[in-house]
């Protein structure tokens, strides 16, 4: 979310950011949305994905929201409507940055399958949380992805650091 946010600020660039964490999605409860619907409802077909989108306080940027967890979400992720979902998107919205938020890669097989329909991967590393054994696992799934970097979340400032704050 963060990273939308960076790239909504450059004038440049417009941003849509897709909740597809299905295990857990929050995007909505963060950004304090008050929607009454989301992905769950476009699964479903019983919303477009026009009626779905929600602009946000923050200029450039808007969200597709999912609202509820789903069960099976790594079958949703593989499955023919997700790969409809995101060729939708990637031609309705090609002049924007589309950023797909995804529950974390080693909790299960949702990051993994849905790896081909993305161009690019950006590793959200947990501190304290991630540990180098779980980069080389995740580096390994990744295999040919590229890779535009990494993020630390999460930092824990030292005691005497958030002194000279």
């Amino acid at each position: 979310m963060n990273l939308a946010l960076s790239i909504a600020q450059d004038t440049n660039h417009t941003v849509l950011l897709v909740d597809l964490d299905l295990r857990g999605p929050s995007i909505h409860q963060t950004l304090e949305l008050d929607v009454e619907r989301g992905l769950e409802s476009y699964f479903r077909g019983e919303a477009s994905l026009e009626e779905l989108i929600v602009p946000v306080a923050f200029p450039r940027l808007a969200v597709l929201p999912c609202l509820e967890a789903m069960a099976g979400s790594s079958e949703l992720l593989a499955g023919s409507v997700v790969r409809d979902l995101v060729e939708e998107l990637r031609q309705r919205y090609a002049d924007r940055v589309i950023l797909f938020d995804l529950p974390p890669a080693l909790m299960g097989d949702d990051a993994l399958v849905f790896l081909p329909l993305i161009d690019a991967a950006l590793v959200v590393i947990g501190d304290g949380h991630t540990r180098k054994d779980h980069l080389a696992q995740l580096a390994e799934m990744l295999g040919d992805t590229p890779v535009i970097g990494s993020l630390l979340n999460r930092v824990k400032l030292h005691p005497m650091q958030d002194h000279y704050r």
